[in-house]
């Protein structure tokens, strides 16, 4: 059973460390990558931000093996992008069917939050790890907030990267054949002059040739409500719809913050939504919610369960 919003703990009994990350599905395997907070603040206070990036591993979604952090923080060298002093959160990861390698980006801030936010690029022969970290660049020369893969698998097995331009609009961006680059293609959605307004932490999905958005309000880590949207081409136009979430406090996204959504493997056309309830005063105790994301007659819904299993999908 899935239990939003409670302590969730891996195979050896510890709790979960994989905040503001996602779930990938790898030759017959779930990785869970996500940041390590533990020891961390969520606003430094003279302590670090992040202690690298975790990997756990599954075969049913429920039991999470640690695999350990696959992209250690860098406490060796202040000036590093992943100097635990300094702004790394967000990590995604897919796998370049072209180059054979797993790809990892993720938001980097440097100098602050005025202008230095950033994306990074790390990448790895295993799922495992351990992954190199590469550098650091502004996506098509913008900067760069909350962030998402997206990939169009198919037969050209496209990748996009999906980010908030803080605090304007959201960007759809191509990447390179490599996926280690944008190509310079983009598009801007959902313009607003600032928070809490503006959105941020995309989340991309596509079913029945239709694509669909999930977003979230500006307004740090308080919760707020989110919004979907709805697109026939990935760059758009896009169509927001309002608020999906329904139950109790679906008025914050369920005291949450969506961040991804993956489909369950073997129950294909059907989505698991990824968020994290952010505890402020004590980062690395922020859990997660998960839920069934429900499209049906074109509509997306979120609907809220005390707990819950993948039989839902059987009625949805």
């Amino acid at each position: 059973m899935f239990h939003p919003g409670q302590v969730w703990k891996d195979t050896d009994g510890n709790p979960i460390q994989a905040h503001g990350g996602g779930v990938n599905f790898f030759n017959g395997t779930y990785y869970w990558y996500g940041e390590n907070k533990t020891g961390c603040s969520a606003f430094m206070n003279g302590q670090p931000w992040h202690a690298g990036v975790n990997c756990y591993s599954s075969k049913n979604l429920t039991d999470w093996k640690y695999e350990g952090t696959v992209l250690p923080s860098r406490a060796d060298d202040k000036e590093h992008d992943l100097s635990p002093f300094k702004i790394m959160d967000r990590p995604h990861v897919l796998f370049n069917v072209r180059t054979g390698k797993y790809v990892m980006w993720m938001k980097i801030v440097r100098g602050g939050w005025g202008g230095g936010q950033r994306t990074g690029i790390a990448v790895a022969d295993a799922p495992t790890g351990p992954f190199s970290y590469i550098r650091s660049f502004l996506p098509c020369g913008m900067v760069s907030g909350d962030s998402n893969f997206f990939l169009e698998t198919g037969h050209e097995n496209k990748a996009y990267w999906v980010f908030n331009r803080p605090h304007t609009s959201v960007v759809i961006a191509d990447l390179t054949d490599d996926c280690l680059d944008t190509t310079g293609m983009y598009s801007l959605h959902f313009p607003h002059a600032g928070p809490p307004f503006a959105r941020e932490a995309p989340v991309l999905i596509k079913k029945n040739h239709r694509y669909f958005m999930i977003t979230s309000g500006t307004t740090g880590y308080n919760p707020n409500p989110s919004e979907w949207a709805t697109a026939d081409l990935v760059h758009g136009p896009w169509t927001t719809h309002g608020n999906p979430c329904v139950g109790r406090k679906a008025e914050t996204s369920f005291d949450s913050q969506f961040g991804s959504a993956f489909e369950v493997a073997d129950q294909p056309g059907h989505f698991i939504v990824v968020a994290d309830r952010w505890t402020q005063e004590n980062i690395s105790d922020s859990r997660y919610v998960w839920l069934p994301l429900q499209i049906k007659d074109g509509r997306l819904e979120i609907r809220w369960f005390d707990e819950w299993d993948l039989s839902v999908f059987a009625a949805l």
